[in-house]
């Protein structure tokens, strides 16, 4: 086996143990690979090959790069390079070495201002100032040479001022107004913002008398308010422009006030049931029956009333299971007891409880023994915080159908259970055992908190 060779430039030279060939020993060593590369993209870094290429790599760069230096004289620069090249250095054998230097502004961040290297238009941040306080140098300026740059303290003369844009490119200060005034728009002036006094508006008088605190109205009738006399039965509403306006109390006896407007009015209590009809859908011979868009934040519970009147098959259980964005979701886990029976036995809890199911047993439809198999099948579900994000998703059931007993009994059913999933649900699917088919209706309301 070829080993290595070299700690900084690596390559390759055959083991003792090999046998003795001098031209895969000079492949190894030249190519670090007995197998001589076809292209340079096969050549292997850890070899002399390699190296060589690594080398010629940066030469080609280095001679690409205008930034370089050359020997040559004024004259010979002319010739070689009558266009600039930005970054070229060139030194001249034939300068007498004549002292030139040239200074550049620039920036200097210290606590103290420079001392050495002063030119105009140098910058100097104050490093231990609370605001980093800024200075370009001017040589002319007096008494010091270091001149604040945008000095705040200039603009703002007194206390209170504020500062404010007196055009898109300047700043100018505001004196602070008077003890009690606001400050508001106004484009008429320079800053477009000036010192205002507050509104006031005159006080109801009762009679010829002022009303002040603790006065007592005595007679309704001596109340005037605006140069208008309040009847009798009338009630007293002031609107946003302290005007008065007096809505008749007479005849609306049971209503409340409200506000259309600046006119108050008399309106009637509205009353509603304790259910919202958010949805009904009817279907025929489905598979699967999808309700969307039926839960959101508008209700906490719902309830849910399903009316199963034709199956295609003789007898079948009926499903529920959550969905968002219409598609149903068979991952979540529903943990349910139910109870179940009919008239001629005891109810048993024939399904007991299941803590891995995807969805929720809802009832047992046995459609056989009714007349032209047309009994139908109802189920009343109350559902709690379906579009609620938390593991507050429960469900409490109940649902009555025909049972495969001659002539014709009620099959009875019972469950409750959690919904084991903290995403929030939009929909739900109704579906029954296998590919069988079911024909009714299904109404979802919304329980008002």
């Amino acid at each position: 086996m070829a080993e290595d060779i070299g700690n900084i430039y690596k390559t390759k030279i055959p083991s003792y143990a090999e046998a003795a060939d001098i031209q895969a020993a000079l492949k190894l060593f030249h190519y670090g690979t007995t197998t001589v590369p076809t292209t340079e993209g096969e050549i292997l870094a850890d070899s002399l090959a390699g190296h060589l290429k690594a080398l010629d790599t940066r030469l080609d760069t280095i001679e690409s790069d205008p930034a370089r230096s050359d020997f040559l004289t004024q004259a010979e620069m002319a010739v070689s390079f009558p266009t600039r090249v930005n970054g070229y250095i060139s030194m001249d054998p034939n300068s007498n070495g004549g002292s030139v230097e040239e200074l550049y502004a620039s920036a200097i961040y210290s606590n103290e201002p420079p001392t050495v290297g002063l030119v105009n238009g140098l910058i100097w941040v104050d490093k231990d100032s609370p605001a980093l306080d800024t200075y370009v140098y001017d040589s002319t300026s007096t008494p010091s040479p270091w001149v604040r740059i945008n000095d705040i303290k200039k603009i703002v003369q007194s206390k209170g001022d504020l500062l404010v844009g007196s055009t898109s490119a300047d700043v100018d200060n505001l004196s602070v107004g008077a003890n009690g005034t606001v400050l508001t728009a106004d484009d008429t002036q320079t800053l477009g913002v000036k010192w205002q006094a507050v509104s006031t508006y005159s006080q109801p008088t009762l009679g010829s008398t002022a009303i002040t605190s603790g006065s007592t109205i005595t007679n309704i009738n001596d109340l005037t308010i605006n140069s208008t006399t309040i009847p009798t039965s009338k009630t007293l509403v002031a609107t946003d422009s302290y005007a008065y306006v007096i809505p008749s109390m007479s005849g609306n006896s049971g209503k409340y006030l409200t506000n259309n407007g600046d006119t108050p009015s008399w309106a009637t209590l509205s009353s509603s049931s304790g259910l919202t009809l958010i949805t009904s859908q009817s279907f025929t011979n489905s598979t699967s029956v999808q309700i969307n868009n039926c839960f959101s934040s508008t209700y906490r519970n719902y309830r849910v009333m399903l009316s199963i009147t034709g199956i295609s098959a003789q007898s079948t259980n009926v499903y529920f299971r959550y969905s968002s964005g219409g598609t149903p979701n068979s991952n979540a886990v529903y943990s349910f007891t139910s109870l179940d029976g009919g008239p001629t036995s005891s109810p048993t809890a024939s399904s007991g409880r299941n803590l891995t199911a995807t969805q929720f047993e809802c009832g047992y439809y046995d459609p056989g023994y009714s007349p032209n198999n047309q009994m139908p099948y109802y189920a009343t579900m109350d559902i709690f915080a379906p579009n609620i994000g938390l593991y507050e998703k429960g469900m409490l059931g109940f649902s009555c159908s025909t049972y495969a007993t001659a002539p014709i009994n009620t099959y009875v059913k019972f469950w409750s259970g959690w919904c084991l999933s903290n995403a929030s649900f939009d929909g739900f699917q109704i579906r029954p055992q296998g590919a069988d088919g079911i024909t009714g209706i299904i109404r979802v309301y919304g329980y008002q908190d």
